[in-house]
């Protein structure tokens, strides 16, 4: 969380919602577990099972742990991830599935109307979201060119100014 750290609420949060992730990382991972674990159970004796399922589950923690500190822009994959997953999911298959369910009866011209720009809405959040990821992906100092057009209020954000004074901690609002 980026809040900033002199304020007892804001650490107050940043605990709370550590917790949180601890508490409901379980229930979380709890759908991949039982999807990996079946195919476990059947290879090996039923002596070592338990010991295994919880040999797999704390490998499959610890993947994902050294998955979000290895990747260094892990904000970067989860974009990426949920622009073509999301919006897929959301927008693109169910009215395509409605449209596939009910062509065997009468369909009304609004409803397929509907559908297709339910459908299209959905495909251009598709484009766009991943084409904004990946363009940041490939080229993640892209925010900086600003400084080209020697504009130098393109540089400052309201996160540069504390109390109406200049915020010095910033390096490019020194230039």
């Amino acid at each position: 969380l980026n809040l900033p750290h002199n304020a007892w609420t804001n650490q107050m949060v940043k605990i709370l919602y550590s917790f949180g992730v601890f508490v409901t990382y379980s229930i979380q991972f709890f759908v991949p577990a039982e999807i990996i674990l079946p195919a476990l159970k059947s290879r090996v004796r039923e002596r070592w099972r338990r010991p295994c399922e919880f040999t797999v589950r704390a490998l499959l923690v610890c993947l994902t742990c050294a998955t979000a500190v290895l990747i260094p822009r892990l904000d970067l994959v989860i974009s990426f991830v949920g622009a073509v997953s999301s919006s897929a999911l959301a927008l693109i298959f169910p009215p395509l599935v409605e449209l596939i369910t009910f062509s065997d009866k009468k369909l009304s011209l609004w409803m397929v109307f509907k559908d297709i720009s339910i459908a299209l809405v959905g495909f251009i959040g598709f484009l766009a979201g991943t084409y904004v990821t990946v363009e940041e992906i490939i080229y993640p100092e892209a925010n900086f060119l600003v400084r080209d057009t020697g504009d130098a209020a393109a540089l400052f954000n309201t996160t540069d100014f504390v109390s109406g004074t200049l915020n010095t901690s910033n390096p490019l609002t020194l230039l």
